[in-house]
């Protein structure tokens, strides 16, 4: 028992000592420290007075249900038995002991198969007699086991073959000779014999076992093995559900200092499927919001440095238009109706590029002072039939297929923004074309979302990688004489309306706008 209490406190002792030194060397895995020492606790606290009340109630039992009262009773029964079996040998020798000249009925009458009586010499056993059956008797019958037998005085011995067992009865006689009765047990008896010697040996195997539990403590032993079992076992488990536990935070952990040190574009990958996943999951969402709110600021910053830049280019040619205007207004009045045909020419081509000056000084004013949208339930469909019939009327070239759903809802937007946003993507698919091919413009509702969306694809030249990229950064154009400020227009609008824009284009396989719209 005292064997018991000092391994256990050991144990215990160890794994305090092993706790202590995590604790003191490793700050920073203090919570999963004490997750396994509790862990442990758990485990061990039960289990110690449990294992002691079962190793108690053990060996008690052992004294209890295996007394040595058993074994002795069971050897008695065998020498009872053996003295049953001597029992008829005795009352021969007592009926015949001055008669050794016993004929075979004599034998027969008290059912003995043999008698025979050997004279011992000191290193030789001569048969003198033998009376009754003789088969196979000499097998039975060893010179060097009757010449051991002879110092006993009466002495007995079991003999088995296949088919019966034998008894033989040995008594030695006072003229150096020792008489030698053999005769058969009744089976019944024979197989009494040997169940009790079965169950005989059963008994002393385990009250060897009885004495080794409670002599060696061997059921102690293996106690404090149990328990060491146990506490290893519940290391583990507890190593590994901390890991799952703390693993998730270090991810986290992690994850915060990298957002920290600027890196929004870091996500955290862990395996964990409960609570840890969702926090995981919310992480990863709000640093997505987080590099979503920034690129929307960055891109606030540089459409406003835009649009003072706009405001500035469209004041400056306001500015050179004007005299320019006056003078040549002047000029034509100076000449009066007889102007010669190459002025008359040259006027007409400068005023022609004024008005194209003048158009392009609306445009940079109109994006410089892009208004706050006037929000209203407008039907989208409405909106793209009229821009689409405006220029079926100017491009009769172009085949135009629409496909507008019937049943989209109305969308709380800017109805005169939505159309300057589709007649920027319409004319923009327009000149992809170079007046002939086709343009496909879609409306459908997107019922899990709550949306709307439009698309407006052409068959024209389509965009690479590098203007595709490029194609919503202010004064980016592809076309000669474009100002670049139509598709940043364009994405303004959609945002103000909290939509999203998504243009995919190929060379020489045209282009596809694709824009959803809250309902």
């Amino acid at each position: 028992m005292s064997f018991f209490f000092i391994w256990s406190g050991i144990v215990f002792l160890l794994i305090g000592v092993i706790c202590l030194v995590v604790w003191k060397t490793h700050a920073q895995v203090r919570f999963r420290s004490k997750l396994i020492l509790t862990f442990l606790l758990f485990v061990a606290i039960p289990v110690i007075p449990l294992t002691y009340m079962t190793a108690s109630l053990l060996t008690g039992s052992a004294r209890v249900l295996l007394p040595d009262t058993i074994g002795e009773a069971l050897n008695c029964s065998l020498n009872c038995l053996r003295t049953q079996f001597a029992e008829k040998g005795e009352r021969f020798f007592e009926a015949y002991s001055d008669n050794l000249n016993s004929d075979p009925q004599t034998l027969k009458a008290f059912d003995i198969q043999s008698m025979s009586l050997f004279k011992i010499d000191p290193d030789t056993v001569t048969l003198i007699r033998h009376t009754g059956s003789s088969d196979h008797w000499d097998k039975f019958l060893e010179p060097q086991d009757i010449l051991q037998r002879f110092c006993y005085g009466t002495s007995s011995r079991l003999i088995k073959n296949k088919h019966q067992e034998w008894f033989c009865l040995y008594r030695a006689q006072t003229d150096s000779t020792i008489l030698v009765l053999k005769y058969p047990i009744d089976p019944k008896m024979a197989q009494s014999r040997r169940k009790i010697e079965t169950a005989l040996i059963m008994v002393n195997t385990l009250s060897m076992i009885r004495e080794s539990v409670m002599q060696k403590k061997i059921i102690w032993v293996l106690a404090v093995f149990w328990i060491i079992g146990l506490i290893c076992l519940a290391w583990v488990a507890s190593q590994r559900l901390s890991g799952e536990m703390t693993r998730p935070i270090r991810a986290l952990v992690n994850g915060m200092e990298q957002v920290a040190s600027g890196n929004l574009e870091h996500q955290v990958q862990t395996k964990a499927n409960d609570e840890f996943k969702y926090l995981v999951d919310r992480f990863n969402a709000m640093t997505k919001d987080l590099r979503d709110t920034r690129e929307r600021l960055l891109q606030a910053e540089r459409l406003a440095a835009w649009q003072a830049v706009a405001r500035q280019i469209s004041h400056e040619i306001k500015n050179s238009l004007t005299p320019i205007s006056i003078s040549l207004h002047r000029i034509k009045k100076q000449l009066g109706p007889s102007i010669p045909s190459k002025i008359k020419s040259s006027m007409q081509t400068i005023e022609e590029e004024m008005r194209m000056l003048q158009n392009m000084a609306a445009e940079f004013s109109n994006f410089a002072r892009m208004p706050e949208p006037t929000m209203e339930n407008i039907q989208i469909n409405e909106i793209a039939r009229t821009a689409l019939q405006l220029l079926k009327h100017s491009h009769h070239a172009i085949r135009f297929h629409e496909s507008f759903d019937s049943d989209i809802p109305t969308i709380i937007a800017d109805r005169d923004q939505m159309k300057r946003m589709l007649n920027n993507l319409l004319k923009n698919a327009v000149e992809a074309l170079d007046e002939t091919g086709d343009i496909w413009i879609k409306t459908e509702t997107v019922f899990g979302d709550k949306k709307i969306r439009l698309e407006i694809r052409d068959s024209g030249k389509g965009m690479d990688e590098n203007a595709r990229s490029h194609i919503f950064q202010p004064y980016f154009t592809t076309k000669k004489g474009g100002t670049g400020l139509g598709m940043a227009m364009v994405r303004q609008i959609i945002e103000s309306h909290n939509g999203s824009i998504h243009i995919s284009s190929y060379p020489g396989k045209g282009t596809t706008v694709t824009i959803q719209l809250p309902t």
